[in-house]
């Protein structure tokens, strides 16, 4: 299977499960991998047989507008948009990087991947 990748998508995003860390926006680093078939879009060079990467970025953005509790969250419902908004793709991988989490503790990021 062929893969279209976005990678270190930059976030504003209100997430937290306490109250109170949910009230400032915080930064959030996503990367995207659709699977698909990018055969024809290759043989024919054409936008309409691949995924427009603009239009992904555009649906991400969009998922992220809410509030989550959860990066888990997050990553479910920007792979959900993406499912339903750009049908060519087969499979999705979501990396949610959270540089905030754990800032206090001496880690660099909390991180969920999911598979859909």
């Amino acid at each position: 299977m062929d893969k279209i990748v976005l990678k270190n998508i930059h976030l504003s995003c209100h997430i937290g499960v306490p109250d109170d860390e949910r009230a400032m926006a915080q930064p959030i680093f996503v990367d995207i991998t659709l699977h698909l078939d990018l055969e024809p879009a290759g043989t024919s060079d054409s936008i309409d047989h691949t995924v427009n990467y603009a239009g992904v970025h555009k649906t991400v953005l969009a998922a992220a507008e809410k509030s989550f509790r959860t990066i888990e969250g997050l990553a479910e419902s920007i792979a959900t948009s993406i499912k339903f908004n750009h049908t060519l793709v087969k499979y999705i991988d979501v990396v949610i990087r959270k540089p905030y989490a754990l800032r206090f503790k001496g880690v660099d990021y909390a991180s969920v991947e999911i598979s859909r």
